[in-house]
């Protein structure tokens, strides 16, 4: 019996530390040419946004791909975006090819990739200078260093104890803390250029998530909010079945 608890003690320690390892990985992968610090200096806009939809584009001479993601500009930092949708462009990506002799997909991320993660995302950018896709968009941007985890990205809640993480080795518990070290990061000469939410705006930012200016996307996350209520109430019914069966065990014994 002695050995069996020591035993689900170790597991129970070795799991908790993988854990903490998973918390740590996570913020400290960007590898590129900038610091923290250039990030918030160097990008001609700091925006924080919400990604509608990926596509994935092939070169005309077929070798190289490029991703075009429709992106709602929840709130800009830095920059003037006039629009609440813009086209970020990034080098990379996946695509599927088929035809008569050949049926694969092309994976091209040998030059660097920035990934979407989990949630909403705080992106570095400049304007695209390369090649473009969606004709109805006129603001294009791409990442200022094309390089996974060059942006600052909201944390799954299931598998970490932080809420923001990023760059290198950045990890934040609120939308405050973050404004804080970012206020700490700009140069007297952007000093003046980071814009934080006004206290209403930033209640908007942080807490409604039911509503969106973009149909497309508002009609997605409204059937994602029914099926989550179904899921509520599907489990209701299921923890009121299982207490009606062991009150009824209970009875009989």
């Amino acid at each position: 019996m002695k050995n069996k608890l020591l035993l689900i003690l170790a597991l129970l320690l070795s799991l908790n530390a993988l854990g903490q390892l998973r918390s740590k990985i996570h913020g400290s992968m960007y590898r590129g040419k900038y610091s923290n610090k250039d990030f918030f200096n160097k990008s001609d806009y700091i925006f924080e946004g919400e990604v509608i939809s990926n596509k994935f584009y092939l070169s005309e001479d077929s070798t190289h791909v490029f991703t075009s993601s429709k992106i709602r500009v929840v709130h800009t930092y830095k920059g003037e975006i006039n629009s609440n949708i813009i086209e970020f462009v990034r080098d990379g990506g996946h695509y599927k090819i088929k035809d008569s002799k050949r049926d694969y997909t092309l994976r091209d991320y040998y030059k660097g990739y920035l990934k979407f993660r989990h949630g909403r995302i705080i992106l570095f950018a400049k304007k695209r200078n390369g090649r473009s896709f969606e004709k109805d968009i006129k603001i294009k941007l791409e990442p200022l260093d094309n390089k996974n985890y060059a942006a600052i990205y909201s944390a799954d809640p299931y598998i970490f104890t932080f809420k923001m993480y990023g760059f290198d080795q950045l990890y934040f518990n609120s939308i405050d803390e973050f404004h804080n070290y970012a206020k700490k990061q700009m140069n007297w000469r952007n000093k003046d250029k980071f814009i934080l939410p006004k206290k209403e705006e930033k209640k908007k930012i942080i807490k409604d998530t039911t509503k969106f200016e973009n149909p497309e996307l508002d009609a997605f996350m409204k059937r994602q909010f029914e099926l989550l209520e179904i899921a509520k109430k599907n489990r209701k019914k299921r923890e009121e079945a299982e207490k009606k069966k062991n009150d009824k065990k209970t009875n009989s014994n």
